[in-house]
């Protein structure tokens, strides 16, 4: 029954932890404990893992709104964007910590290790843009997605990013004919 008790009392203690912090997620996230599955919210984030007791005290050291965790999935590049700025913001304050956390801790407050790399080799070529950091931070002074995007897309996503970038700056809608030519010609050029 002590075990029993212990279980409790911890899982009370941890609920008003996770979601304090200004947290912006809804009402019914707050409320689930930690032990419940973040599923509920997002059926595609069964592998996203609560965060710990150790995330949630460098969360506050760092200042980390509750919203840009990994605890509330983001859902368009603009909130990527968000999240990727706010680990590097992150990760050069924890030079001036007294017991500094490791990179990969930090990153992890925010998305997975394999995400994280696919978000740094592509975000560290944008910097070069300015209209395009304008438009991730949506800002009011942010140009529209034609002017930025050179095309218009439903939906802006790290891959049509990617491509943005490969392209120089543009989004090449039938880029893909392009780029079985080349292919097609670096195929010639190994038969010879």
């Amino acid at each position: 029954m002590a075990v029993h008790q212990r279980t409790l009392s911890l899982q009370a203690t941890s609920i008003p932890i996770a979601s304090g912090s200004g947290s912006h997620a809804s009402s019914s996230a707050n409320a689930r404990s930690p032990s419940v599955s973040t599923t509920a919210v997002d059926e595609s984030s069964s592998t996203r893992k609560p965060l710990t007791a150790h995330e949630l005290k460098l969360i506050d050291e760092l200042d980390i709104p509750m919203r840009l965790t990994r605890e509330v999935p983001a859902k368009s590049l603009r909130e990527f964007w968000e999240r990727y700025q706010a680990a590097l913001a992150a990760i050069s304050k924890r030079s001036k910590m007294r017991n500094k956390p490791t990179e990969k801790s930090i990153t992890d407050i925010f998305i997975g290790k394999s995400q994280w790399f696919n978000w740094n080799k592509v975000f560290v070529k944008v910097r070069r843009y300015d209209n395009m950091v304008k438009w991730l931070n949506g800002g009011e002074d942010s140009p529209d997605d034609k002017d930025v995007w050179k095309g218009e897309l439903d939906d802006y996503t790290l891959k049509n990013l990617k491509t943005w970038l490969d392209n120089g700056g543009k989004l090449v809608d039938k880029g893909k004919g392009k780029a079985a030519g080349d292919e097609d010609k670096k195929k010639k050029k190994k038969k010879e």
